[in-house]
């Protein structure tokens, strides 16, 4: 296949696939029905966090412990759709307990299990996933596919959360039963994604593969980078607080119920505003990204968790519980979850030859650090209140917004020397 089919197949398929994982995530999304479920069964702050501990701790460890193997495979597309399937059909052990009726101990275990399997697949694949991404589709098109899938996915999204609210405000589904058609509704979504990816294409195998690829190997060039990419370690820094800042995002809708006293059926009509929220974020790659670039992206994306938890100290603190207000912090919440599209991309924006590989395998290193972000904000609303996890929240928002400004000159530096140095040869 020549260098253009390639491209254009691998566009297509990026988008399908990307967008029925968006519209089949928001049955599982660890910021918004996860959390809400948790919270229902078991009635704890701190297990409602910790879907997305798993889900960023299982993701970037075996992102780490694969960096040194995935080199070495040679049918990368065979290998992606299989962990594509496995992730996406894990799901079935948590659906299996909820249609027996199972006590809420074993559900959470059949949930947690679900998700160790669905997220440890997930980091299996990832750095193939944009290894590939990187190197067939170009550069002008990479924010476009991206913002396709967040848009188009998003709209689909919004669908999705429609049908959650009636499954959850039905009075003939007991809540098993309603949270059993919601994942089961999702893994067969998912499970259409990895169909749509399975027809993706890939440079000949000879041109990617690295014999003798070992973890210590990229440990090594790691340690190389971080000493010579001054951008990609800023990056880096802007990542922590933004991530700290975003920790609050998962107990949004249980914050509204407990401190607002907002009613069960309210909640599940916010959790719709998340998904438009989720389309929002999509949007703005699409019309912004060539524009202004990937580092512009990163600014948003910490300039709307600053605005989220800036009116949800205001709400807490004044306790405030208008409709629009409420509204407006569960968008902004929903916008966050796209920034992995600015973080990646402004990662191979800033990476040098045959380094994508190696500076995943940094983002992944301190995503696992900062992975427990979302239960020690269970902990703190737990044992000191919502005021304090989102006055912090915002505190690590406002910095982040600082950092991303430099973020974002930085990458515009870094660019302009590149063109610099392809004028000069």
């Amino acid at each position: 296949m020549d260098a253009d089919r390639l491209h254009r197949n691998n566009c297509i398929t990026f988008a399908m696939q990307g967008i029925l994982f968006a519209i089949g995530f928001v049955f599982f999304d660890t910021s918004g029905i996860l959390p809400r479920f948790v919270k229902e069964i078991t009635g704890s702050d701190v297990l409602a966090g910790v879907p997305q501990m798993l889900r960023l701790i299982s993701t970037t460890l075996f992102q780490v412990l694969t960096i040194g193997t995935i080199r070495r495979v040679r049918n990368v597309r065979r290998y992606l759709t299989g962990f594509m399937l496995t992730s996406y059909l894990a799901p079935a052990v948590v659906v299996a307990t909820l249609l027996f009726n199972a006590t809420g101990a074993v559900i959470m275990a059949g949930l947690f299990l679900s998700l160790l399997i669905m997220w440890c697949s997930d980091g299996c694949m990832v750095i193939s996933y944009y290894t590939v991404f990187s190197r067939t589709v170009r550069a002008g098109a990479r924010s476009t596919v991206n913002g396709i899938m967040q848009t188009v996915g998003g709209i689909g999204g919004i669908g999705s959360s429609l049908v959650i609210k009636v499954l959850l405000d039905s009075d003939r589904l007991s809540l098993k039963m309603s949270y059993a058609l919601i994942f089961l509704i999702g893994l067969v979504v998912l499970a259409l994604a990895a169909l749509a990816f399975s027809f993706t294409k890939d440079t000949p195998p000879q041109t990617h593969i690295v014999e003798g690829a070992t973890l210590r190997g990229e440990f090594s060039k790691l340690k190389k980078v971080l000493k010579t990419n001054r951008s990609f370690v800023l990056i880096l820094i802007t990542q922590v607080f933004f991530t700290i800042s975003t920790m609050t995002v998962p107990h949004l809708l249980n914050m509204f119920e407990a401190e607002l006293q907002v009613g069960s059926t309210d909640i599940s009509t916010f959790l719709n505003f998340q998904s438009v929220g989720i389309m929002l974020g999509g949007l703005i790659p699409v019309f912004c990204g060539k524009k202004f670039g990937n580092g512009f992206l990163v600014f948003f994306y910490s300039a709307a968790s600053f605005l989220c938890g800036l009116i949800s100290v205001v709400c807490v603190a004044a306790h405030l519980d208008g409709f629009a207000l409420l509204a407006l912090i569960s968008v902004c919440g929903g916008i966050t979850t796209c920034s992995w599209v600015a973080f990646y991309n402004v990662i191979i924006d800033v990476s040098g030859k045959n380094e994508v590989p190696v500076l995943m395998l940094g983002n992944s290193i301190l995503s696992l650090f900062l992975s427990v972000a979302t239960v020690v904000g269970g902990m703190i609303i737990t044992y000191i209140g919502y005021m304090w996890v989102f006055s912090i929240a915002l505190a690590c928002a406002l910095f982040g917004i600082l950092l991303s400004v430099w973020t974002m000159l930085s990458v515009k530096k870094r660019k302009n020397e590149e063109l610099c140095g392809n004028d000069e040869v």
